[in-house]
């Protein structure tokens, strides 16, 4: 897996797995080995297009209130207007942290 494409796929994929309420980073989608392996560049690309999915994505919140200060994300089940007050909550607590 060395195309960012690929990547975000897999990642996408993997969410699946993820119960909702738990917390996870897009590291914790990908065995150690397999992170590890992922150039610093790439991951980098990579959190910013799963980034992206997380903002339209219906079951996916991104937070900032993670202990390693990772992107971290939340799976939800909530309604429309509740899962667009926490991303407005959350990108300004990430402003806040500038």
């Amino acid at each position: 897996m060395t195309n960012i494409k690929e990547l975000l796929e897999y990642a996408k994929k993997e969410t699946e797995y993820i119960q909702v309420g738990e917390g996870f980073t897009l590291k914790d989608l990908f065995k150690g080995y397999e992170w590890n392996r992922i150039p610093k560049r790439d991951r980098h690309k990579l959190g910013r297009y799963f980034f992206d999915y997380s903002m339209e994505s219906d079951d996916l919140v991104f937070s900032t209130d993670n202990p390693d200060r990772a992107q971290g994300y939340t799976k939800v089940h909530l309604s429309e207007e509740e899962i667009r007050e926490l991303r407005e909550e959350s990108i300004i607590d990430k402003l806040k942290e500038l």
